[in-house]
């Protein structure tokens, strides 16, 4: 029996990817979640981020600036899909008194 081969854009589910200027005023809880970052080769773009809010949504824009209000930032290590291991923010919302440093 021959097994379909699943192209990488099967893999992927499909996304609405909301811009930030749409969504100003907005706010979303999420329990566990990503945030992607992704630079580019020109210095005058700022970087961009995607927030995966669900399964078919996600936060993107380039943006210049991101604020943190009353959370905990853990320096942690995620291993990727090459096997090494690579250093990862997480970021947690809650007390001051959990901060590490």
């Amino acid at each position: 029996m021959a097994m379909k081969k699943i192209t990488k854009t099967e893999r992927k589910p499909k996304r609405e990817y909301i811009k930030a200027a749409d969504a100003v005023g907005s706010a979303v809880y999420l329990e566990n979640g990503d945030v992607w970052l992704k630079s580019s080769s020109n210095p005058d773009w700022a970087p961009g981020v995607t927030i995966n809010t669900g399964d078919t949504e996600a936060l993107s824009d380039w943006l210049r600036h991101i604020t943190l209000q009353d959370v905990t930032v853990v320096v942690g290590k995620r291993r990727g899909s090459d096997g090494k291991d690579y250093p990862e923010l997480i970021i947690q919302g809650g007390n001051q008194q959990d901060a590490p440093f």
